[in-house]
């Protein structure tokens, strides 16, 4: 019996699937999206960090700078400046606040005196029983407006009046604790009563002090910036004038004051950018006046 021929169009072989190309692989598409991801993963860890400073600042509200500096007899007014508990700030435990000087009579720019209106406050006096004041340290003109609080009375002191040198390390270290002598000897009894009563002024508790400075006041932070309308600019950028609450006043008390009379306040202007950036203000218009928010009920 014969068979069958078979059919050259039949075949027991698999069929065959045409697969498309595939497109040319676009490298430099990858490479800006990559680019592009990590330009937003930038953007989003610098907006986080600077609302993890605002949150700082805000936590730390009523934990008072460990040091401040005051400019002494170079201030005109002879006033005594009450002083609560300032904002605290990222690195505030190695930076220092100055006091405002005397601004030049006549500025149409300036408040007409740096600080605040005169108040008279009784000087706070901080003492023990038992307690021994160190001997006195004596320094160059800078040390001698050196000024610790003390974390437990929160009463003021010069550095040579309770017996800190330059550099000793409590002044650096941000987390070190400062007991002053009164309340070193109180141990257990160390409840913060060792000051004649609430800390209000800029001067040294020590019973003995010989320091005759007045005047002294301190800058709680810096809420507007405004440019100079007398002063001439630098390539095009004014000169700025910065509006100061001082520690202890209102906000109606804030006075416009050049950065010549807030001796060093690069710490002070840092914290007034990280500010305004977190409440959506643009400093990018050196003519342009800016207030942060507490500050614009009052002055704008």
């Amino acid at each position: 019996m014969r068979g069958r021929k078979p059919d050259p169009r039949e075949s027991s072989s698999p069929e065959i699937q045409i697969i498309e190309k595939p497109a040319a692989f676009d490298e430099n598409k990858n490479k800006n999206r990559d680019h592009d991801k990590s330009k937003s993963q930038a953007k989003h860890q610098k907006k986080s960090k600077a609302q993890t400073r605002g949150r700082s600042t805000d936590l730390d509200a009523e934990r008072p700078r460990k040091k401040r500096k005051t400019d002494g007899d170079k201030v005109a007014e002879t006033v005594k400046r009450p002083v609560k508990k300032p904002r605290k700030s990222e690195g505030a435990a190695a930076s220092k606040s100055q006091k405002g000087k005397q601004p030049a009579k006549g500025s149409s720019d300036s408040s007409p005196q740096a600080g605040p209106s005169p108040q008279e406050d009784d000087r706070i006096i901080a003492d023990h029983p038992l307690c021994k004041w160190p001997d006195t340290i004596s320094g160059d003109e800078n040390y001698q407006r050196e000024f610790i609080n003390c974390d437990n009375c929160d009463a003021w002191f010069h550095y040579g009046c309770v017996g800190l040198a330059a550099d000793d390390p409590r002044l650096t270290e941000e987390d070190s604790k400062f007991f002053c002598p009164p309340c070193e000897v109180a141990t257990e009894e160390r409840e913060g009563q060792h000051a004649s009563q609430q800390n209000k002024t800029a001067q040294c508790a020590r019973p003995d002090c010989q320091s005759s400075e007045t005047g002294q006041w301190f800058i709680e932070c810096i809420v507007g910036r405004r440019p100079s309308l007398t002063q001439p600019s630098n390539n095009g950028v004014p000169k700025f004038l910065w509006l100061v609450k001082w520690s202890g006043y209102e906000m109606k008390d804030a006075t416009w004051e050049f950065p010549e009379n807030l001796g060093d306040p690069a710490q002070l202007v840092s914290e007034f950018e990280v500010a305004a950036e977190l409440e959506n203000k643009d400093l990018s218009d050196p003519h342009k006046p800016t207030l942060l928010n507490e500050a614009a009920k009052c002055w704008s």
